[in-house]
């Protein structure tokens, strides 16, 4: 909706909090699961229960259709909420076993591919059951994936209970996907298996192969490195010619299937929780849109309040603060982020919506987003840290067992921002523009999450600092990369000593 007599929108999405009124933000910090009727610690290992066996998804299509890159948005998406999931990539297996000590990955050029290369049959049927002993070492709790990825690095060996596998690669024709039925079945049963198909139109698949290419950072294509775009689509269409002959579509009683040419999604046979909460997450993504537009975060400039060294309230920006708001809209101008094509999404709090005021004042969309206010601190709000220490010592020793899933009475924890930002990641990775989120410590960190490829517990220890700017881009495969960059090239001795204090309050919150 849009406020009477303001020139930007506000989102009112719902929070997940019981505390106080949002007129005011928490703080940078992390939580632990405290009751906030009672302040009694709750120690939960998940943000929600899981019932039944594990569950393994298998990847289906030809290739050059974006399942790789949805196998990977997916795998992290259902990380960031709690689940722990990994994805398996039988090409990969074949790169790091089957490559040739000579030509390198040149070896798997579209000749490779043809069905009289029988060498080439047999090597791929090796990295198929490779990939599978891992799928089922994995989903047995055994931890021995070197080649998957996604997974979160800190998450411990827990249950077989909740866990979820990702196939990627070689299930194009029905006796594949037999055998990967047959072996994966073995441990889950062939009810958890899940099928999702992926096609699109032949204009998506070149627009798609020809910005992979591109793209510096390509982890998928590298046979190709080195070639002109025209000689290495010319070779891709060749091996995709091959796998159209024997391709066979899905006739599974368990299947979803989904063109990214235009996000339309069929589904047959499929219900439960895991699988209507990916269906509501793919829906929102697009390979090629994402690829195209970059998102950027930044912190809001230096508040009152870090001053101060007080925990959230709705603070102004200090004179430093309004340096660091130059800084990152002189950054915004200099990369060439014109006002008709960027959108800029800021808290409903007075912090972030001064930081990006300049940029507004010149005609740049700006979107309030009361989800993006900072975490809740409860009791704690508006407090210094030296009075948290003296009328609630007990927060401290909460906190520090278990920083992510603490939550402050009366007010929030980490867990509790995954659930209010999952409209906003919905929004930002279905974005047909690029986006400058300007928001809180915590709800960077949670966000960096799911964007850095971060284990969720890991990421309420991260440092964000003002004055910089992250740019997040996904590699060709979906693999996060986010570049950081410092908009000073040296802290000057004021800040310096800001920052000097923040450091001696190390076992509570940085400042928001």
């Amino acid at each position: 909706m849009t406020s009477p007599g303001s020139a930007t929108a506000v989102y009112d999405v719902p929070v997940s909090y019981s505390g106080p009124s949002w007129e005011h933000d928490t703080v940078d910090e992390a939580m632990l699961s405290v009751s906030s009727a009672g302040g009694v610690p709750a120690f939960d290992d998940k943000n929600m229960s899981h019932e039944g066996e594990g569950k393994c998804i298998v990847m289906v299509g030809l290739p050059g259709r974006g399942k790789t890159f949805l196998a990977h948005k997916i795998c992290r998406y259902l990380n960031w909420i709690g689940l722990d999931a990994r994805c398996f990539l039988v090409s990969q297996y074949l790169r790091d076993f089957f490559s040739d000590p000579v030509i390198g990955e040149k070896k798997f050029l579209a000749p490779y591919y043809s069905p009289d290369n029988k060498s080439s049959l047999s090597e791929r049927l090796q990295a198929l059951e490779m990939a599978l002993k891992d799928v089922k070492d994995f989903l047995l709790n055994v931890d021995c994936c070197d080649h998957a990825t996604g997974g979160s690095p800190t998450t411990p060996c827990g249950s077989r209970i909740g866990r979820i596998a990702i196939i990627d690669g070689q299930a194009t024709q029905t006796a594949i996907r037999q055998q990967i039925h047959s072996s994966v079945s073995s441990v889950i049963g062939s009810s958890n298996i899940i099928y999702l198909e992926v096609s699109a139109d032949s204009d998506t698949v070149r627009q798609l192969f020809t910005l992979k290419h591109t793209m510096a950072e390509n982890t998928e294509f590298h046979e190709y490195a080195g070639m002109s775009v025209e000689k290495a689509l010319e070779d891709f269409e060749s091996r995709v010619k091959v796998f159209e002959k024997t391709f066979e579509p899905l006739a599974s009683r368990h299947q979803i299937h989904m063109n990214t040419s235009n996000n339309v999604i069929q589904i047959k046979g499929v219900s439960g929780f895991l699988q209507s909460r990916m269906l509501s997450w793919i829906v929102n993504l697009s390979p090629l849109r994402r690829l195209k537009f970059p998102i950027f975060f930044a912190r809001h400039g230096q508040s009152e309040y870090n001053v101060e060294q007080r925990i959230g309230g709705n603070p102004g920006l200090t004179a430093i603060g309004k340096e660091d708001a130059s800084l990152i809209c002189n950054y915004v101008r200099s990369s060439g982020l014109k006002k008709e094509d960027l959108i800029i999404w800021t808290s409903t709090l007075r912090r972030t919506v001064e930081t990006v005021e300049p940029l507004r004042l010149e005609g740049y969309t700006v979107v309030k987003w009361k989800a993006l206010n900072e975490i809740h601190a409860g009791i704690c709000e508006e407090l210094t840290y030296a009075e948290v220490e003296k009328k609630h010592p007990y927060i401290s020793e909460w906190r520090r067992q278990s920083k992510y899933t603490f939550r402050y009475p009366g007010g929030e924890s980490y867990q509790d921002l995954v659930q209010r930002l999952e409209p906003v990641l919905m929004e930002m990775e279905s974005s047909k523009r690029p986006v400058l989120v300007v928001a809180h410590q915590a709800v960077l960190r949670t966000l960096f999450a799911y964007f850095d490829d971060k284990a969720a517990e890991f990421s309420a220890h991260l440092t964000i600092p003002q004055a910089t700017v992250w740019r997040y881009h996904p590699t060709s495969v979906g693999l996060s990369k986010l570049d950081k960059i410092q908009l000073r090239t040296s802290t000057p001795p004021h800040i310096a000593e800001v920052q000097e204090r923040d450091a001696t309050f190390k076992d509570l919150p940085a400042t928001s």
